[in-house]
């Protein structure tokens, strides 16, 4: 009878873990999201444009980028280093500021969800 309530506990202790192990892990967008967010932190990391969160940008990107194959992370880097760089030019600062407080808001923390439906924010 012991043996049989040391097994439950030990099987509820596991499934707890398991549960909260899933819950600390990001949830995954689609590689080409993870891309879009990549260049959203380097347009946020340049400083010329609009004020966006970068931190939280780059939170999500971090978040995203461990759970990625080494090529994917390589373009990200690259898609991040080409917004960086085309966010210094002042003939492009309507369209990329644009960019970036628009679709980009949805890689923001507290949207999340919104990069998982097409970059339309959640109405939460």
């Amino acid at each position: 009878m012991r043996l049989t309530a040391i097994a439950f506990t030990a099987a509820g202790l596991v499934a707890a873990v398991a549960t909260a192990a899933t819950a600390a892990a990001p949830q995954r967008v689609s590689d080409i999201d993870y891309l879009k967010a990549s260049r959203c932190a380097g347009l946020a990391a340049a400083g010329t444009l609009g004020q966006v969160d970068a931190a939280a940008l780059n939170d999500f990107v971090k978040g995203q980028e461990r759970i990625r194959a080494g090529f994917v992370n390589e373009r990200a880097r690259t898609e991040h280093d080409n917004a960086k760089r085309q966010a210094k030019h002042a003939d492009a600062h309507d369209r990329l500021n644009a960019e970036l407080t628009g679709p980009c808001m949805a890689y923001v923390e507290g949207n999340k969800v919104a990069a998982q439906n097409g970059g339309v924010p959640s109405q939460n």
